[in-house]
């Protein structure tokens, strides 16, 4: 299954981008398109078209920002204000590897896609996915883990 990247105010974007796939070479997920912004406006116009191409899109980068600034923040209102009637929710908000004034990882999620964020830190991206995202995309989506 194909997915998006989409770095949002990130500054290792090479090696966020490696940890990523490296990462995903255990599921069914390939990153198709990446891309790069630095505002919500932008953040938005990307997503918007992530979404209607692809079940799964990450959104790297922006997590501890100030709340106007919070991809989170930007894509729950975005979404919930949209009259798709689509369902939007948080499933995980989590801080598993930091202490708990910051977000480490968030997924966003619908009967039939997943927006999930990461921070901007090749290390946690891995940890996180490892530890957490995969098995969520194995169960949710069916896939196989690879060895």
């Amino acid at each position: 299954m194909n997915s998006d990247l989409i770095f949002y105010i990130a500054n290792q974007t090479f090696l966020n981008e490696q940890s990523i796939k490296n990462s995903l070479l255990f599921a069914s997920v390939n990153v198709k398109n990446v891309y790069l912004t630095v505002n919500a406006s932008g953040l938005l116009h990307v997503l918007s078209g992530s979404i209607r191409k692809n079940k799964i899109v990450f959104i790297v980068g922006g997590l501890n920002e100030e709340r106007r600034l919070n991809p989170v923040e930007i894509v729950l209102k975005s979404l919930r204000s949209e009259s798709d009637n689509k369902i939007y929710n948080i499933i995980k908000n989590f801080s598993p590897y930091d202490n708990l004034k910051k977000l480490s990882c968030c997924i966003i999620e619908n009967l039939e896609q997943s927006i999930i964020f990461l921070p901007d830190n090749p290390e946690k991206i891995e940890m996180i996915l490892s530890d957490f995202v995969l098995d969520y995309l194995i169960s949710k989506y069916k896939f196989k883990r690879y060895a």
